[in-house]
């Protein structure tokens, strides 16, 4: 019976965590500002979810 009790101190609970928002992928370095920084990453990012429900073919050619 000691031994259950010594078995249930040891337990941790499990919570899980948050998931990841955004993973930066580039470095910059000079004398941008954070505005200037992810104006880029964020416009792409936008541009990424506009083109998944894009169903036009062309044939793999790009503007």
């Amino acid at each position: 019976m000691g031994e259950d009790k010594k078995e249930d101190k040891k337990r941790k609970r499990v919570v899980p965590k948050a998931p990841v928002q955004m993973i930066i992928s580039r470095e910059y370095v000079g004398t941008q500002t954070v505005t200037e920084a992810f104006i880029p990453i964020i416009s792409e990012d936008i541009r990424k979810k506009i083109a998944e429900g894009d169903t036009f073919d062309n044939e793999g050619l790009s503007a």
